[in-house]
């Protein structure tokens, strides 16, 4: 009896998966990565629904979709880093560094300055002084 269950089950999973387009049945061809979090939080709710709850597959797939979602909020804060270099190196006039290259040389500058606005701040107080 247990048998016939399972098969039934894994039947009416591919029935509901019909109407579904190739992308939603095979959610890494998905080019969008957001999509393939929520397909693979789907997925594990549908295996501990259908199949069995305490099966190791529904928690590994929504431990997955977690690391997923996490590598998606670390990739925007390094586009928005890369944007923010990017945008200091064109202000800063030097387009043809990378965007490595433009923060090694923006940070040397910083240096720099600090150094020229400590030494001026000492030769002032004591002139001064």
């Amino acid at each position: 009896m247990r048998k016939y269950e399972f098969w039934r089950a894994l039947e009416r999973s591919r029935d509901d998966q019909q109407p579904h387009h190739r992308a939603k049945r095979y959610p890494l061809q998905s080019p969008d990565l957001k999509a393939v979090a929520n397909d693979l939080i789907a997925k594990a709710g549908h295996f501990r629904k259908v199949f069995d709850p305490n099966s190791k597959t529904a928690p590994e797939l929504g431990h997955a979709a977690v690391v997923l979602l996490a590598l998606l909020r670390e990739r925007d804060e390094l586009s928005v880093m890369s944007s923010a270099a990017l945008r200091a190196r064109d202000e800063a006039g030097i387009p043809d560094a990378s965007p490595a290259e433009a923060i090694a040389i923006l940070n040397f500058e910083r240096r720099r300055l600090q150094a020229e606005n400590e030494r001026f701040g000492a030769t002032r107080s004591s002139t001064h002084g």
